[in-house]
């Protein structure tokens, strides 16, 4: 290459580099002024509670006991609870929150480690007045974070539901594939932050697909806060901290006899049901149930397969309230 063609391309990579960096900048002007945009528009239903370090939110309806507490699955917040939020709002008193950093609730200082998300839930109803026992019901990665919780305080649980949950021993036992799938998506979460703040996640809608049935309100909240850098950045560190999360509730359980439910998606694959099937030996009041048609974000998402839901949550506290007998 002669010196006139090494000017040429030089001047061509500056000239390149100067695009890559406006087009970057405007991203980020268009993220900043949508994200105000739609920020103003939210409705927050819940409320703000001090937890010593921080604030979180806690959205609670309905009347009765045992209140439900809802734990979603990574990524996720307090939205996606919203058509089983109010189908149980009808039967008892049930709490949907976000977990430190995630949707309305703001950052916590400590690792995002399941035993530190089971803390950080004790000390927000505490603070927030929710008197127990509660019937914890936990989503995905979530029913992680559930057994924790029931493990760590077990004077303060009358029920558990794990619907369509996380197992420890996951990435072990449904083999390399799974492990892969696992590593792709943590590795997606750890770019997002940064592909947030240019609006590349905005305008991609790569996570917002996942709200899809929710009602508008929920629907708007959840597609706005997987495009925002925070967010995203908390799901990351959860993710970052399975191992240590898995370890912390491989040893937790049995639960004696507390009053049990494993609920599955249809859809799931054989050997991710068989794990579930065998989580139902947790307890020795334990039932099982399969939701038809359902797959593993439509469980909540979709009005008729949450209703479906909201029905075995029931069937659950007739238990608690019945004494443990069905």
């Amino acid at each position: 290459m002669n010196t006139r063609e090494q000017s040429r391309w030089k001047r061509w990579g500056k000239g390149g580099a100067a695009v890559l960096a406006g087009a970057l900048a405007l991203g980020a002007g268009w993220q900043a002024l949508a994200s105000a945009h739609e920020a103003a528009q939210l409705e927050r239903s819940g409320r703000m509670v001090d937890v010593g370090t921080h604030r979180m939110h806690l959205h609670c309806t309905g009347r009765g006991s045992p209140t439900v507490v809802l734990e979603s699955g990574a990524t996720g917040g307090s939205s996606p609870w919203a058509w089983v939020q109010a189908e149980l709002a009808q039967q008892t008193r049930v709490c949907s929150y976000d977990r430190s950093g995630m949707q309305w609730s703001e950052a916590s200082p400590l690792p995002r480690t399941a035993a530190n998300v089971s803390a950080e839930l004790r000390t927000l109803l505490a603070n927030a007045g929710e008197e127990g026992p509660f019937v914890l019901v936990g989503h995905s990665l979530g029913g992680i974070y559930a057994r924790r919780f029931v493990a760590d305080h077990p004077e303060d649980v009358a029920g558990l539901v794990l619907l369509d949950s996380s197992h420890p021993d996951q990435l072990d036992r449904l083999g390399d594939e799974a492990r892969k799938l696992q590593s792709a998506f943590t590795s997606i979460l750890q770019a997002s932050p940064w592909l947030a703040h240019v609006g590349l996640m905005r305008a991609t809608d790569l996570f917002a697909a996942q709200a899809e049935g929710l009602p508008p309100a929920a629907l708007a909240a959840a597609a706005h806060f997987v495009t925002q850098p925070g967010h995203l950045r908390t799901s990351a560190a959860e993710l970052a901290h399975w191992d240590e999360s898995m370890a912390q509730v491989r040893g937790a359980g049995p639960f004696g006899d507390l009053p049990l439910s494993v609920i599955s998606a249809e859809k799931g694959d054989d050997a991710w049901l068989q794990l579930h099937r065998e989580m139902a030996s947790l307890s020795s009041r334990a039932h099982y149930r399969v939701i038809p048609e359902a797959d593993h974000l439509s469980v909540v998402m979709r009005k008729d397969h949450a209703a479906a839901v909201a029905a075995a949550i029931g069937e659950l506290l007739a238990v608690v309230r019945n004494g443990g007998e069905a």
